[in-house]
C-alpha cells in the first residue's frame, strides 16, 4: 500500500476525505488532503467531532494531466474563517473549477501541505472518477487512540 500511496503522491494524487470547514458554504464540497498524515490530523485536530478512528478509509484521486485546479490567492488569510467562506462560496457559486487547492492551518505556510475542495456538482468533477483508487481500511497504530483517549468518558 505505501508504494501505491507514495506514487498517487508523486503523480498529484489526494487523499483523505471529511468536511470542508470553513471554506464549505452554499452546496456539497469533498474534502481531501494531498498527504495521508494531513488527512489523519484534520481528525485528530476535531477530535471532539469524531473521536473515533474505525470506519475511515485511503483513497487517492489521480486526476488527468490537464485538470485544473484553483489555488486559493495569497492574499487570502487561511485563518480569517470569514473570508475563506466567502471566498469558497463564491468558488462554488460561480462554479470556477471542480477543484479548489488551499493551505492547511494546522501545518505552517512554508510547508508543502494542502487540502483540496472538490465540488462534485462541476462538469469536470466526474473527470477524477477514473483516478480514484480505494486502498483499503484507514489503521492507525493504537497507541493514537490511546493518547487521545480520555479516563472521563464526559470529556468524549
Amino acid at each position: 500500500m505505501a508504494s501505491s500511496v507514495q506514487e498517487a503522491q508523486r503523480r498529484r494524487g489526494v487523499l483523505g476525505i471529511g468536511s470542508a470547514g470553513a471554506f464549505q458554504s452554499g452546496g456539497p464540497t469533498l474534502y481531501l488532503s494531498t498527504t495521508l498524515p494531513l488527512a489523519a490530523l484534520e481528525v485528530l485536530a476535531h477530535w471532539a467531532d469524531y473521536y473515533n478512528l474505525d470506519g475511515y478509509g485511503v483513497f487517492t484521486v489521480d486526476p488527468p494531466d490537464d485538470f485544473e485546479f484553483e489555488r486559493l490567492p495569497d492574499d487570502v488569510n487561511v485563518r480569517d474563517a470569514a473570508a475563506c467562506t466567502a471566498y469558497g462560496a463564491a468558488w462554488l457559486a460561480e462554479a470556477r473549477t471542480a477543484a479548489l487547492v488551499v493551505p492547511s492551518v494546522l501545518m505552517p505556510a512554508a510547508c508543502a501541505e494542502r487540502h483540496v475542495i472538490l465540488n462534485p456538482r462541476h462538469p469536470e468533477f466526474d473527470q477524477l472518477l477514473g483516478g480514484l483508487r480505494a486502498h483499503g481500511p484507514f489503521v492507525s497504530d493504537p497507541r493514537i487512540k490511546g493518547a487521545l483517549s480520555s479516563p472521563d468518558e464526559s470529556l468524549r
